[in-house]
């Protein structure tokens, strides 16, 4: 059932994400506009994580905010309006969408019902199919790995 849920692009839905994990999703929005991407990417998550007041966003903003994270990557050609809303017609690309159905499978293999932000940061930077460029900015901004990891039990 999740596979099948996660695997199409209209199935973001407030009700998948806690409060926390969803204004992480908002805030990556907002870094997306602010970068004028045409789509949300994992670096726009990535930012949104750096900026968040949780314990994994607190170890990334120590070495990197999210204008420096965002400066890292190029500039896409702006859109002709900003995303308003986030909703199951949001412009995810297919990385992103694919991190957030793997935080989605941990979830359900889990036993839970709703994506927390650490199981955000699990599917995004610790998940063998994680995107590896989000790692290559972590060593560039040198955020250790293993106490990200650590955080996410804290």
């Amino acid at each position: 059932m999740a596979v099948a849920v996660a695997s199409g692009s209209s199935w973001v839905k407030h009700s998948l994400f806690t409060p926390k994990c969803w204004e992480v999703l908002k805030h990556a929005r907002d870094m997306a506009n602010k970068r004028g991407g045409v789509v949300i990417e994992n670096i726009d998550l990535l930012a949104s994580l750096s900026d968040s007041n949780t314990k994994p966003g607190k170890v990334i903003h120590d070495k990197a905010d999210s204008d420096h994270i965002i400066i890292e990557v190029d500039c896409r050609a702006p859109r002709a309006k900003p995303f308003d809303e986030i909703d199951e017609n949001s412009n995810f690309d297919s990385e992103t969408r694919r991190v957030l159905g793997l935080a989605l499978l941990n979830v359900h293999d889990g036993g839970g019902e709703s994506i927390d932000v650490k199981d955000l940061v699990q599917a995004l930077v610790y998940n063998r199919l994680s995107p590896p460029r989000i790692k290559e900015i972590l060593d560039k901004f040198n955020v250790d790995l293993p106490t990200l990891y650590r955080s996410l039990s804290a």
